[in-house]
């Protein structure tokens, strides 16, 4: 039961997959968080040798160009290191030309070009603040959406049960694989006299269409909050 209900919960995803992007950016952020404190304990420079270029297509789409080099370090030994580049400048590098690199002295084999200047936190901070972006409104609404699952099933599974009214049948929109889906919308009257409104979750159009307005539907009020109820479109207490 809570599968088919968190299943069908569109918004639910949706602010999971926030949640989950966010997450990953912030974890690309600690990434360079760690890189850039190797980088400010110290660096100096070499005369790196370009190698070639390569292009980094991204899924989402749109090109990432970088230049690949070869330079030695301070102990002698070949390093081979790859640095973003403009578009213009990608089309400029050939192999053998020269650059001046900085070297991390922690880490031998970061090396990035000294146009670039110093280390900053910059990036870390913009990919910190990106992440928010996603994860905080995220984990908001899936939140959100969880709690309103968790009461629908609770109200289902331990609930007393009221006669609901079809009050009729509502896009949901929403949609999968084309098809759109949609709601019973039903409304039902609590022990204090007040009729209150609700509506199911999302339905394809066949299983929507066994309710008609009017109709009587099977409704279940939560055991603690009398002020909710779920409507048993599933047939759960049924079985």
């Amino acid at each position: 039961m809570l599968f088919r209900y968190i299943r069908s919960n569109f918004l639910f995803w949706f602010g999971g997959i926030f949640t989950a992007v966010g997450l990953i950016v912030f974890a690309v952020s600690m990434y360079f968080a760690v890189a850039t404190a190797a980088r400010k304990k110290g660096y100096y420079q070499s005369t790196a040798t370009v190698t070639g270029t390569h292009i980094f297509s991204h899924i989402s789409g749109g090109d990432t160009y970088y230049v690949d080099f070869r330079y030695a370090d301070r102990n002698g030994g070949w390093r081979r290191a790859s640095a973003n580049t403009s578009t213009k400048e990608y089309k400029q590098w050939r192999p053998g030309q020269h650059l001046q690199v900085n070297v991390s002295q922690v880490n031998p084999a970061d090396a990035w070009p000294v146009d670039e200047g110093a280390p900053t936190y910059w990036l870390v901070a913009a990919l910190v603040f990106l992440a928010s972006c996603f994860f905080i409104p995220g984990a908001i609404l899936a939140g959100k959406q969880l709690r309103r699952i968790l009461r629908s099933v609770a109200a289902l599974q331990r609930g007393q049960y009221v006669v609901g009214r079809v009050e009729g049948i509502v896009s949901a929109n929403e949609s999968v694989n084309g098809k759109s889906l949609y709601r019973v919308a039903w409304s039902w009257q609590g022990s204090d006299g007040t009729r209150r409104r609700s509506q199911s979750p999302a339905l394809s159009k066949p299983d929507a269409s066994h309710w008609k307005r009017g109709d009587e539907i099977a409704a279940y009020v939560h055991p603690s909050q009398p002020e909710f109820a779920e409507a048993d479109v599933y047939g759960y207490r049924a079985k």
